[in-house]
């Protein structure tokens, strides 16, 4: 430790500031380079110049003062040592404040960290501005001129160290290592005077301690710098050369063997293209140990490999302080922009700067912008380098992206003042050998979002997901402004910026103009206005446009066909982008899909581009909600919005004709189609509402008889045969024969054992059934009210109508699903013999479906044969659902057996077994089918979305109905009328059949049981 006996010897100096403030230097600038001025100074002169040039107030008695400065009895013995001991510490105070701590991390771990603070310090001390002011004016140059090398150089006439006793080979040596070796001389392992540093006992004694960092850094600083300064002074090749010389094999593409590094030290990230994530993601690599390692590695190696033996020969930088993460970008960012700038580039020198602006100018996603750009300069990037390569020459990136939400920055079209959208023929990218499309796609970034490559290449995320990353690129704001510029709209020009919403309906709506034949003889656009568009199902709809595209587009990838199907679809039937809808859903055709198509055009009229992502289930019922709503402008809405479903439903039925195009339909013709939708309607709503009656109940209709007949309910539960006499006033008989009496008899004679005399004393006799009350003796007829019919004469009746009621309600809704079918389909049942069936899944009947079996032409004589030559078609009806369909199913029928060999002696016996074998065989096969069936759909009537996800997948055995179905007439209407009614009977019998209930006795009490039949309708 340093003693503090002398510590008042600074105020004896014999040199004192007020002298020195009288040697003034000249301000005046030389022409002589501040290098050169500052070795012709010595040392009496430049400190007298620093201290006229520090401020008055920073004197010696206040540093004595502040920072108690312990000086031995070496630092007495020598004046000028004092001064500039003296010197140093009032410029560290001038430049640094009141902390003039040396920035040394506290531990050697963290000479790896990427903290800020070491090198922030030392920047203040070298570059700031009072540091620039103040050298310039002892040395008499421009603050302009004082670079680094002046910086370091001066400062490094400041420092005091004892050499005087390094004199020998060995403390040289030691002394070399210390102040330029790869250990930090800060480190706290260090000591001097023992160990690897033996010789340099006294090379710091007569320092303050305070200072002893300082001034072995001011003298390290003459020949290392800090990297954060080395890295503008190195050339671009000495740069790079060491990190390729240590990675590339011989033959490797610089820029690829970089860009991979780049890419493993973020393999953890796969296509990521967000800002605000690989901006995180590469800020946590570059802070890393490793990369500091790397760092260190890759300069040092390239003067290993030139000849470096010793550490003086190593690049002139600093490692005794940390590098921070500002500087490790810094350094990554050099070598990537010298690598990509070192081959051969089309156009100007400074593309890669222009990229890198452009893209900082983008809506959002600035990485994906540049990667774009950058995989068409340098093909050989692959996806993840392209990006992770963009990620690093764009750091520091923005902590968040700009949210661009679907609605309404996505909304479909909201350009309803242009007339005729711009052709972008001009403007569309040179295609190469790939599809014009792709070419315009992959020019806004597509190909970074994908998977694969080639024509199979395909979206990593949703269409509407891809588009909303596509129109944040700088590349879709250049084209998008180019368009604008043709309407000479504003955002066309410089310096303009247009609404996102606009930029992206307008290049969205130039492309399905461009791409999808807009005007041409087959545009997909007019045709589907067209009636032909409602013989499709939604699913089938989505797969014809889909097909459609990529016939006007030969050798289109998925990729870019989902991109322009999404666009086509937001831009002609949004409701094609709901999520939800089932694949059997007809297009137009069916009242559920005129109430879809009605609810998704509300849905778009309310708030555009809202479809994009809604749920089918909350826009089918849309439109019920607002039928009701009073409001004018709702109630306007609502009806504009109902015109063209009803033209399609309409059309699709035949109820009107002469419309070529539904967008050009006339009044003449909206007004019949709306009608005659409102008819449907009405009619199908009383469908349903006959589906819901109620089966006749037994008590209730005893009840009603025993109240007209003015029987006071005191007598209902309680046994009549005491009370006969006054029920007998209310006209209540009692039946010739009772049911009641023979139930009891067969009490009795299962509890009498038919026991004899002699074995009476072992007889216990059953206890008395109670006689059953009035209320359950009229529904069993025992008692009735003479001269009307009995309570189970009228339940019977009432039964019957119920029962009918409930059979042509079904048949009218199945006749609806049957007419709603494509016309193929109801032709095809038009014209072919047909087998109703239920199902059953083992021992539980199925009663909300029904499978069709379908022989095209007339098969009644050979309908079991299932001749090849009759090619079967499949049908499968769930009303509850409101479905009608196609469905896929396999049988295996056996029309004759393999024969095993029977002994002559068995042959007669064992012939007709084999026969009646064969026969159960065969018709067991084909009552089982091979595929199994939505079993929620026949037992629930709750049918899957998607026929590829079915939630409970089970084989069945059919139930036939008899006879065979074939309208020898082809009408069509009386054959689906035919197989309606068939159906609905075959559907409907065992559930109608249990419904009406049996009376039983439990416990001696009569209990009606009763099924309802679950008949709940779509």
């Amino acid at each position: 430790m340093i003693n503090n006996s002398l510590s008042n010897a600074l105020e004896e100096m014999p040199v004192t500031f007020s002298t020195i403030f009288n040697n003034t230097i000249s301000p005046t600038v030389s022409t002589i380079t501040p290098l050169t001025k500052l070795a012709q100074m010595n040392n009496q002169q430049l400190l007298v110049a620093i201290n006229t040039d520090i401020p008055a107030e920073i004197s010696t008695e206040d540093i004595i003062r502040e920072y108690d400065i312990q000086t031995n009895e070496i630092y007495t013995e020598h004046n000028e040592k004092k001064q500039q001991i003296v010197t140093a510490w009032r410029l560290l105070s001038y430049l640094l404040g009141s902390d003039i701590s040396f920035p040394a991390p506290v531990e050697i771990t963290e000479l790896a960290s990427a903290s800020t603070t070491p090198e922030n310090k030392l920047l203040t001390l070298y570059h700031s501005d009072p540091t620039k002011a103040l050298i310039a004016k002892v040395l008499g140059c421009s603050p302009n001129a004082v670079n680094s090398e002046v910086a370091h150089a001066f400062f490094g006439r400041l420092a005091w160290l004892d050499t005087e006793s390094i004199t020998s080979v060995k403390a040289k040596a030691q002394l070399e290592k210390y102040l330029y070796g790869l250990q930090p001389f800060w480190d706290p392992a260090i000591q001097l005077g023992s160990d690897d540093y033996s010789e340099l006992g006294r090379l710091l004694t007569s320092v303050p301690e305070e200072l002893h960092h300082w001034m072995v850094q001011f003298k390290r600083g003459e020949r290392l710098y800090l990297l954060t300064e080395w890295l503008p002074l190195a050339s671009q090749k000495t740069l790079y050369d060491g990190f390729i010389k240590k990675t590339q094999q011989q033959g490797d593409d610089a820029l690829s063997v970089f860009a991979g590094v780049i890419d493993r030290e973020l393999k953890s990230l796969k296509q990521q293209y967000r800002d605000e994530v690989l901006g995180r993601a590469l800020d946590t690599a570059l802070a890393s140990k490793n990369t500091f390692m790397l760092v260190m590695m890759y300069f040092n190696w390239n003067a290993v490999l030139e000849g470096a033996t010793r550490e003086q020969d190593l690049p002139t930088i600093d490692w005794s302080e940390p590098i921070s993460l500002a500087t490790r970008r810094d350094c990554y960012q050099r070598m990537a922009t010298y690598l990509l700038n070192s081959s051969n580039v089309p156009g100007s020198e400074d593309w890669l700067d222009d990229a890198i602006e452009q893209a900082q100018q983008a809506n959002g996603m600035q990485v994906l912008s540049l990667a774009t750009t950058l995989r068409q300069a340098r093909p050989q990037l692959e996806r993840d380098q392209a990006l992770k390569l963009a990620g690093l020459l764009l750091l520091p990136l923005p902590t968040q992206t700009p949210s661009l939400k679907p609605r309404p920055e996505n909304a479909p079209d909201p350009l309803a003042l242009i007339d005729s959208v711009p052709n972008i023929t001009a403007l569309l990218p040179t295609a190469g050998g790939i599809a014009p499309a792709d070419a315009l796609l992959d020019h806004f970034g597509l190909d970074l979002i994908c998977q694969g490559s080639g024509a199979d290449r395909k979206l990593s995320q949703s269409a509407l997901d891809s588009w909303q990353l596509l129109m944040q690129t700088a590349q879709f704001e250049a084209f998008s402004a180019k368009l604008l510029q043709q309407l000479n709209w504003y955002g066309g020009h410089k310096n303009e910026q247009t609404s996102v919403r606009v930029s992206q309906a307008l290049v969205g709506r130039a492309m399905v103009d461009h791409f999808t034949g807009s005007g041409a003889s087959q545009a997909i656009e007019r045709d589907f206005y067209k009636n032909g568009i409602s013989e499709y199902r939604y699913s089938e709809l989505m797969t014809k446009l889909r097909e459609e595209i990529k016939t006007r587009n030969p050798a289109l990838s998925v990729a870019s066909v989902d991109i322009l199907s999404y666009l086509l679809f937001r831009s002609i039937a949004p409701e094609l982008l709901l999520s939800g809808v089932p694949d059997h859903l007809s297009y137009g055709r069916g009242l559920q899909s005129v109430a879809l198509l009605h609810g998704a055009a509300l849905l778009e009229a309310m708030s555009p581009g809202a479809c994009q992502g809604a749920k089918f289930d909350d826009v089918v019922n849309l439109s019920a909600q607002l039928a009701a709503n009073t409001h004018p402008e709702i109630q306007t809405l609502w009806a504009s919005t109902r015109v063209r479903p009803a033209l399609r439903y309409a059309l699709a039925h035949g109820a009107i004709s002469g419309i070529d195009d539904i967008r050009n339909a006339t009044a003449a013709q909206i007004t019949p189609a709306i009608h005659y939708l409102d008819a449907q309607q009405k009619l199908h709503a009383e469908a349903l509402n006959r589906l819901n009656s109620k089966a006749p109940d037994r008590r209730a209709l005893a009840e009603q008889q025993l109240t007209s007949a003015g029987v006071a309910r005191d007598y209902w539960n309680s046994d009549p045969n005491p009370n006969q006499a006054e029920l007998n006033k209310h006209h209540i008989a009692t039946a010739s024969q009772e049911s009641w009496d023979r139930f009891k008899a067969n009490i009795a004679t299962r509890n009498n054992w038919g026991a004899g005399p002699h074995e009476r004393s072992g007889y216990v006799p059953p206890p008395p059934v109670p006689y059953p009350p009035l209320v359950d003796l009229m529904m069993i007829g025992d008692r009735y009210v003479n001269g009307s019919d009995t309570v189970p004469t009228v339940y019977h009746r009432a039964f019957t109508a119920f029962s009918d009621t409930l059979t042509a309600a079904e048949s009218t809704v199945i006749q609806r699903l049957l007419a709603e079918l494509p016309a193929a389909d109801r032709t095809l049942l038009a014209t072919s013999t047909l087998e109703i069936s239920r199902l059953t899944f083992g021992d539980q009947a199925a009663s909300q479906g029904i499978f069709i079996r379908c022989q095209p032409g007339d098969h009644r004589d050979d309908f079991n044969q299932h001749l090849a030559s009759a090619q079967e078609v499949y049908f499968e009806l769930i009303p509850a659902a409101g479905v009608a369909r196609r469905t896929p199913q396999q049988f295996t029928y056996l029309h004759s057996r393999e024969r095993r060999y029977i002994p002559p002696e068995t042959m007669s016996n064992a012939v007709e077994a084999r026969r009646e074998d064969d026969r159960e065989q065969i018709a067991r096969a084909r009552l089982t089918p091979l595929l199994p069936f939505d079993s929620s759909a026949y037992i629930n009537g709750t049918v899957a979305r998607s026929a590829q996800t079915i939630p409970l997948p089970l084989k069945a055995t059919l139930v036939p109905a008899a006879p065979l179905l074939f309208n020898t007439a082809a009408n069509e209407t009386a054959t689906l009328q035919a197989i309606a009614d068939a159906a609905a009977k075959h559907l409907l019998t065992d559930p109608i059949q249990h419904s009406e209930g049996d009376i039983t006795l439990v416990k001696n009490v009569f209990i009606i049981v009763k099924h309802q039949p679950n008949l709940t309708k779509f």
